[in-house]
């Protein structure tokens, strides 16, 4: 599958968060780091620990869902957001993200809290 096929998933509405964390876990490059736009300070960096971090807010959001604006892309970057709902503390969440690729791999994500 090619990244356009794989990057085709992200954008669409996903009842069951596990779905859209694997898919996006799929795309990333083992040097992936998740980058906070606001204070320029990694959230996760590598694969493996952003997998990790996936999995513990699943856990801790297990009723959550996502849905995903139109996927923009120009050249080696992505850009979309993404709404939260029915978190655990019962609040909604949006975050503006751009992906950057190497090759057919996200190797960085740039995340923004929206309002």
């Amino acid at each position: 599958m090619n990244v356009d096929e794989k990057i085709s998933r992200q954008s669409a509405s996903y009842p069951d968060l596990t779905k859209v964390a694997d898919a996006f876990i799929d795309l990333l490059h083992e040097d992936f780091v998740w980058i906070d736009v606001a204070t320029g300070e990694a959230i996760t960096t590598g694969r493996d620990a952003f997998a990790a971090f996936m999995r513990e807010w699943m856990a801790a959001n297990p009723d959550a869902t996502v849905t995903t604006t139109p996927l923009v892309r120009s050249g080696n970057l992505i850009s979309h957001v993404e709404t939260f709902e029915h978190l655990a503390d019962g609040s909604t969440a949006r975050f503006a993200f751009t992906w950057v690729f190497d090759g057919d791999a996200v190797i960085r994500q740039y995340g923004l809290a929206a309002s």
